[in-house]
């Protein structure tokens, strides 16, 4: 997967069980490759072989408009549901437009950890 997996989707839903049960893996990999390309053209940030490796603000992108996406091949998904995730998606497209345009800037989620004398510090760039 690009910029997401499964364990990213399912931590966004309500039923982690019932959304595994009813999303089709093929049709998945589709929509994973759809919106990584999405990601990658609008951002300029290359597609990365594990999805942990991506900032965490694109991984929250990309399960927005993937759980958005892939409503159409679900059963059961809830008025409410379809409300909630369009609005994500909306807010998803949002920021991809504002950091393609540079109204928002992509943050690193790198940590760098150092010993000082005898204790840890976390430093953020």
């Amino acid at each position: 997967m690009g910029f997401g997996n499964k364990q990213i989707l399912t931590s966004r839903v309500l039923d982690a069980d019932e959304f595994l049960n009813s999303v089709d893996t093929d049709k998945l990999a589709e929509i994973d490759a759809e919106v990584s390309d999405l990601i990658y053209q609008k951002t300029g940030y290359e597609i990365p072989d594990d999805p942990a490796s991506a900032p965490g603000m694109l991984r929250g992108i990309w399960a927005d408009i993937v759980l958005f996406k892939i409503i159409r091949w679900q059963y059961k998904v809830s008025e409410d549901e379809i409300k909630r995730r369009t609005i994500l998606k909306d807010d998803a497209m949002s920021l991809l437009n504002n950091l393609e345009t540079g109204k928002s800037q992509l943050k690193s989620s790198t940590v760098e950890m150092v010993k000082v004398s005898g204790t840890k510090r976390i430093i953020t760039p």
